[in-house]
């Protein structure tokens, strides 16, 4: 799901295309949301519009897992897809394997991230939480150097 997929009407976020939804953790799903969006829009990152990313995601997520109606265990899931995400996307930028788009039909859609993009938003998930911050800083770190 990216940003394309992701409409604030009427003050309310809306998620829309769930291909994948069927067969991974939805949380990705958020995650690749808080990743893309702030290189789509004017104004970048906003911490504010996170936060309603996140709560309106978990307002139509929550019946399906009530444990993350805890924010710990919310921040800690969330956390824990933008690693999944970044990791993949970094693996592909280095194209170590390009066998390794299983769903070429759908992965390869994908707009592909430059270093660049992938640094920025390594920094941000440092930025975003302590718990990975020193993991994250030495990726995006690594990522600029390539």
């Amino acid at each position: 799901m990216g940003p394309d997929n992701t409409h604030v009407v009427g003050g309310a976020v809306r998620f829309l295309d769930y291909e994948w939804a069927g067969f991974r953790d939805g949380a990705l799903d958020v995650a690749y949301v808080l990743l893309t969006y702030p290189d789509c829009t004017e104004d970048g990152h906003a911490t504010e519009l996170d936060v309603a990313i996140v709560e309106a995601w978990r307002s139509e997520v929550v019946r399906l897992w009530p444990r993350l109606a805890d924010d710990v265990a919310l921040r800690r899931h969330v956390t824990t897809a933008k690693l999944a995400w970044l990791t993949l996307a970094t693996y592909w930028a280095l194209d170590l394997d390009a066998g390794s788009r299983v769903d070429a039909g759908h992965l390869d859609s994908l707009p592909a991230w430059s270093n660049a993009e992938l640094a920025a938003r390594w920094d941000r998930l440092a930025a975003a939480d302590p718990r990975v911050h020193d993991f994250a800083a030495a990726a995006a770190d690594r990522v600029r150097a390539l």
